[in-house]
C-alpha cells in the first residue's frame, strides 16, 4: 500500500539468516537469527525455487501447504526493490521470495532495530 520508506535501509537483510518461518491463519513470519528483526506477510508474496508448489506462484496467506520451509536456515543473499514497493529476498540456495505490496491494503510488516515499517 505504501511505498518503502527512505529510513528503511533493505540492505541491512543481506548477510542475514532465516531462522524459522511461522504460519497462521493471516500471517506467515519470517524470523531472522539477529532477534530484532523479522518480516510479517499479510498479503500476496511469490516464491520461486521451491519443490511443493508451482513455481513462482502468487500466493497469499492462508496456505494448506508450503515450500517456504526450504529457506530455513538459508543466509540472505541479496535483497533488492527497483519499485520501491515490492521486496524481492535472494537467497544461498538459490531460492527468491518476493512480498507483494498491494495498491489497496497493507501487505507486510518489517520489524527491525526496533522500529515497524507497515507496507
Amino acid at each position: 500500500m505504501y511505498e518503502i520508506p527512505e529510513d528503511l535501509d533493505i540492505q541491512r537483510f543481506v548477510g542475514l539468516v532465516v531462522h524459522s518461518v511461522r504460519f497462521n491463519e493471516n500471517q506467515i513470519v519470517f524470523d531472522f537469527q539477529d532477534a530484532y528483526t523479522q518480516i510479517v506477510i499479510e498479503g500476496e508474496f511469490k516464491h520461486s525455487g521451491g519443490a511443493i508448489i508451482a513455481d513462482g506462484e502468487i500466493r497469499s496467506p492462508p496456505v494448506s501447504s508450503s515450500s517456504l520451509m526450504q529457506l530455513v536456515y538459508s543466509t540472505v543473499s541479496d535483497c533488492t526493490s527497483p519499485d520501491r514497493r515490492n521486496l524481492l529476498f535472494s537467497f544461498s540456495n538459490g531460492h527468491t521470495f518476493t512480498a507483494i505490496n498491494s495498491e489497496y491494503y497493507e501487505s507486510f510488516r518489517i520489524y527491525i532495530d526496533h522500529k515497524e515499517f507497515i507496507l
